[in-house]
């Protein structure tokens, strides 16, 4: 997926409805503290939309190390990295956990028995596969809006990756390079941080329909 300037415009709105204080994602309210257990994924949220709208980035800061990599002044970018491209994914298995949470705590300890293609979890097992956890989300959603849209979305990763399954797709041949250290495949974050708000939109939909007004 090609970022354009629409996607940046796209991802800029959906973060602010969701994010700016008082956050509808996180169902903040002005005369309370925000909740200590949620700053982590707040400052995580914020923090991907950001960078990968180019508004935050990389620079290169006041020399520090006896070395260096590249010869750059003070505040000029680093280019090498594109901080988004891992960014998301830890992003999205958050957002997730956070809307399967009747099947899901935090950690990913199952607190209600769920069955996916080739694995059936009991209570108290751990789910950290991302796949799966997509898998539930498709099947607890297969008959909303959100279910919809996510299916559009995996229909276009199959387009795009013929013959492959579009869960794996995300799992295993975006996610887990990235997280190991082998690659990222840039172009995928795009799609994933689509996914992502697309989930969290889902969780505050009515409050964000009043909040948008008629």
């Amino acid at each position: 997926m090609v970022v354009s300037q629409e996607h940046v415009v796209l991802w800029d709105t959906i973060g602010r409805y969701l994010l700016e204080p008082p956050s509808l994602y996180f169902s903040e309210k002005r005369d309370k503290p925000f909740p200590l257990d949620d700053v982590p994924l707040r400052n995580l949220f914020v923090t991907t939309i950001k960078t990968g709208m180019r508004e935050w980035e990389l620079r290169q800061g006041r020399p520090i190390s006896t070395w260096s990599w590249f010869q750059m002044p003070v505040g000029s970018p680093v280019i090498c990295a594109e901080p988004v491209a891992y960014l998301v994914y830890p992003l999205l298995e958050a957002v997730l956990k956070r809307r399967l949470s009747d099947h899901l705590s935090r950690e990913g300890i199952v607190t209600k028995a769920f069955s996916v293609p080739k694995r059936r979890y009991a209570v108290g097992n751990r789910c950290s596969k991302l796949d799966h956890m997509l898998a539930l989300l498709g099947q607890n959603e297969s008959s909303s809006i959100l279910g919809g849209d996510l299916k559009q979305v995996l229909d276009h990763i199959s387009f795009l990756y013929p013959g492959s399954e579009p869960l794996s797709v995300i799992a295993h041949e975006w996610r887990n390079p990235a997280m190991h250290g082998q690659h990222a495949v840039s172009t995928a974050y795009g799609i994933v941080l689509n996914i992502v708000l697309l989930v969290a939109m889902a969780d505050v939909k009515d409050e964000l329909i009043t909040r948008l007004g008629p």
